[in-house]
């Protein structure tokens, strides 16, 4: 037996091992999605820190509540203190003086409540700017989300792709190795020149290279596609040719359904409401103050029932000449914002033709690779019928061979890319949820 021989029995006995060890399990892309969704760690993350932002808008409400403090001590005082009345007490019987008081302790309570009435339209404006974290909170979910997915599709397609080129170069290999044996016997019965045969050992040694290498990527997508689905670690995903998503790719300026221009948008309106916010320290705060207060000095005095209501202004003079820069950096940050709005509105439509131009490209490819497969096959028929009656030479059908095999990989390729081309458009253009949801 000779080395190809060797090969090719231990190729299959790998195989063999490893299929033992690991299930291939089929999925579809439409399943693939769901379990992106379902078990996507960047996914559950973003939802976390939503739900972190919507607490928030509870938090900013909270300022508009009044503010309820109750005190109380307990305080034991020492000899030697003095207690002057500036009520004099009347003198007991019998005597002309005010008699000797000694406290030995002194205990207050209070309670205290404040009311905001007016603060500058700084809570109005805290609780609308929390309002507007939240939503941004939400576009980064959904952008998140839309991330994630377009993520598992392009995993998917090149796992899919990956997967179909092995196949394609598996039987070539097979048709490679079968003629290396029959060379071999032809070169045993003196019917070809050595150096014919060792051409056939060197084509099927490339094709056997080209294999190998396209086996290790393929365990680099698969171990990426299984992380980002929380795939078991005993099977392997085996993808199936997918469907094309239902859209029609157009030259369009819409980019409102982009995330990353809605979130943009969003963080113009935050920077204008710090402005707002930051104009809220020109003004004074009022509010409304009401406590109860109870003392009790030791032998001379007890105070219970003393309720108080009334107005409370607070007003920081120095703010008028501190809080100007406070102001101009909100606007330098709301400039800052307009600007980004008009970087991103230009890198969308930027990507969105792109996108465009990438189906229209697919789509004339996928035409020419089409009839390149057919003239390629039928190239060696041709070519395979001469030599078999001895009128060309190896290198022909070896060429002839490797352009075939070639054609056949780039068809794939291309039909493949032009399904892929209609995901990248639609996540592109800010829709690929919407049309797989509206294609479920």
């Amino acid at each position: 037996m000779n080395k190809s021989n060797y090969v090719l029995l231990a190729s299959l006995f790998i195989c063999q091992a490893f299929a033992q060890t690991s299930t291939q399990t089929p999925i579809t892309l439409e399943q693939a999605i769901t379990l992106s969704l379902k078990n996507g760690k960047e996914i559950k993350k973003v939802k976390a820190s939503t739900e972190a932002s919507k607490l928030q808008i509870h938090s900013a409400q909270n300022m508009r509540y009044p503010d309820l403090e109750v005190s109380g001590s307990y305080n034991r005082l020492f000899n030697g203190t003095d207690v002057n009345l500036k009520v004099p007490l009347p003198p007991s019987s019998g005597e002309n003086q005010m008699p000797q008081v000694t406290p030995q302790h002194l205990m207050m309570a209070q309670a205290k409540a404040n009311v905001p009435l007016f603060s500058g339209f700084k809570i109005s404006n805290a609780v609308n700017q929390s309002k507007q974290y939240y939503a941004l909170a939400e576009l980064t979910e959904q952008s998140t989300t839309e991330n994630v997915v377009y993520q598992t599709i392009n995993l998917y397609f090149a796992l899919y792709k990956t997967q179909q080129s092995i196949a394609l170069l598996t039987e070539n290999l097979k048709r490679a190795h079968q003629r290396t044996i029959d060379f071999e016997q032809f070169l045993n019965n003196g019917l070809i020149a050595r150096n014919d045969y060792l051409r056939t050992q060197l084509q099927e040694a490339n094709v056997e290279l080209s294999l190998e290498e396209t086996k290790n990527t393929l365990k680099n997508i698969s171990t990426r596609l299984s992380t980002l689905l929380d795939f078991p670690s005993n099977e392997t995903i085996v993808a199936e040719k997918a469907n094309p998503v239902d859209i029609l790719p157009t030259k369009t300026d819409d980019l409102s359904t982009r995330k990353d221009v809605q979130s943009v948008i969003k963080m113009d309106e935050i920077a204008q409401t710090t402005i707002k916010i930051a104009r809220g320290n020109y003004f004074p705060s009022i509010g409304l103050t009401a406590g109860y207060s109870a003392i009790q000095l030791d032998k001379v005095i007890d105070i219970t029932n003393a309720t108080m209501v009334g107005v409370g202004l607070k007003y920081d003079l120095a703010s008028i000449f501190k809080n100007r820069t406070e102001v101009n950096k909100a606007k330098a940050k709301k400039t800052e914002a307009e600007y980004q709005v008009l970087l991103v509105e230009d890198m969308a439509k930027v990507e969105i033709e792109e996108a465009y131009n990438a189906y229209e490209l697919a789509l004339k490819k996928n035409t020419v690779l089409s009839k390149a497969l057919i003239q390629a096959n039928e190239n060696y028929r041709i070519v395979k019928d001469k030599y078999d009656n001895g009128l060309t030479d190896t290198d022909h059908l070896l060429e002839a061979d490797v352009q075939q095999l070639q054609a056949q990989i780039d068809n794939m390729l291309g039909e493949a890319d032009q399904t892929l081309t209609l995901y990248q458009y639609a996540y592109k253009t800010g829709k690929l949820l919407d049309n797989l949801q509206s294609g479920n």
